[in-house]
């Protein structure tokens, strides 16, 4: 037993040093709790968030990668490593004032269709249908089947989705207003703040939504170390798509 606390306290402190956290969280039991001057019996999932803020590896595509985009570029302190799928997805009211090609226009229809009070009531009348139309748009090679669809579509039925996803696109536009709580974060979001933590970006190559490019547009919002890459087959929904080479994204990144 005493060989084993010292092997233990060792490849701890170990640990710490390279800042390891998967050889921490291998350690530590579920029941875990922390005492030090400045923290007061912690349980395990407060220690990782209070002592181990900067260990994440942020990943995601879409919402989620706009999510981990915004947080990579003003907290890098929380994030260690970044997967973003479509690049660089932060914008602003500004931005989103900017007219685009017919072609590229014709690719948010439903955005737009959305700052209508009829977009709203369609939407809500027609949540699953409308929702699989998009996926069927954005990932035309995409064979999903229905028991893949059906799994995310229970959660259509949340009671907020509707007004969730029609505020997010109707603000963006500059056409709802934002909460005033969250005006700092706004305006520093609204001046595109570079992204400095490592990062690898992915791009479907049969995306319908966003066309996959060779990342140059976009290099100089990643101030850090960044791999871009397009993904054959893959559409908008690329880690559901095509799960390996997203998960190796992130593996990579992990190990690095």
């Amino acid at each position: 037993m005493q060989q084993d606390s010292v092997a233990i306290a060792r490849a701890s402190y170990q640990a710490y040093v390279d800042k390891d956290r998967a050889a921490i969280e291998a350690l530590i039991a579920p029941d875990f709790h922390f005492t030090s001057p400045l923290d007061n019996r912690i349980d395990r999932a407060t220690y990782f968030a209070r002592c181990w803020p900067n260990s994440a590896t942020l990943a995601g595509f879409d919402w989620g990668a706009r999510t981990a985009c915004i947080i990579a570029a003003l907290w890098p302190e929380r994030c260690k490593a970044l997967v973003s799928v479509s690049g660089y997805l932060i914008g602003s009211q500004e931005s989103g004032k900017a007219p685009l090609p017919p072609k590229a226009e014709l690719q948010w229809w439903y955005q737009y269709y959305f700052a209508t009070e009829r977009g709203r009531a369609g939407y809500d009348k027609n949540r699953h249908d409308f929702s699989k139309l998009i996926w069927q748009l954005a990932s035309p090679k995409w064979d999903f089947g229905e028991a893949t669809f059906d799994r995310t579509a229970a959660s259509f039925d949340n009671p907020d989705y509707v007004d969730v996803v029609i505020h997010s696109y109707r603000h963006r536009y500059g056409l709802a207003d934002g909460d005033p709580h969250y005006a700092d974060i706004q305006r520093r979001l609204a001046a595109l703040p570079a992204i400095t933590v490592p990062t690898i970006t992915l791009d479907g190559a049969a995306d319908g939504v966003v066309p996959a490019t060779d990342g140059t547009a976009s290099a100089a919002k990643f101030t850090g170390r960044r791999t871009h890459r397009v993904i054959p087959h893959a559409g908008h929904n690329l880690p559901q798509e095509e799960p390996e080479a997203f998960a190796a994204a992130v593996m990579e990144l992990i190990g690095a």
